[in-house]
């Protein structure tokens, strides 16, 4: 359930409409998660230990920054394990953290894709689908 509330703030921050646009940012000054188990950290630790600096100072530009966690069916094995350990950490730290939800993989939309039946109609109410089925109907 906190997923689906995370996603829902993240979803409603991202569509907000022009006349939103002119109040304040809702996510201003909101921390944004750091992963320190990412790549990126973990080279730039080693450059700092190893007393690369130069090195260092470059990757650090890269960790430092919040990125998102891409999921989707790719997401296997033990997606709900992988969601939750991200969010524990985000919350240990009094952070948020950012995902990325895939619905449908690029190789299902063609110029016969028609869309991914019933269960989808949430992903079309926010034009993930629809978008497919005229880029695919505008090739046909």
């Amino acid at each position: 359930m906190l997923l689906l509330a995370l996603i829902a703030i993240l979803l409603v921050a991202a569509t907000a409409t022009s006349a939103q646009a002119s109040e304040a940012n809702p996510l201003a000054g909101v921390k944004l998660f750091v992963d320190r188990d990412s790549p990126s950290w973990r080279q730039w630790h080693a450059y700092v230990r190893s007393g690369q600096t130069e090195a260092a100072n470059l990757i650090w530009k890269i960790a430092r920054e919040p990125r998102a966690l891409w999921i989707g069916r790719f997401t296997r094995p033990n997606l709900h394990t992988k969601v939750r350990r991200r969010i524990d950490a985000a919350v240990a730290e009094g952070a948020v953290p950012v995902f990325t939800v895939l619905r449908a993989q690029s190789t299902g939309c063609g110029p016969h894709y028609d869309g991914g039946g019933p269960g989808e109609d949430g992903v079309r109410a926010i034009g993930t689908t629809t978008s497919c089925r005229r880029s695919a109907r505008t090739a046909s």
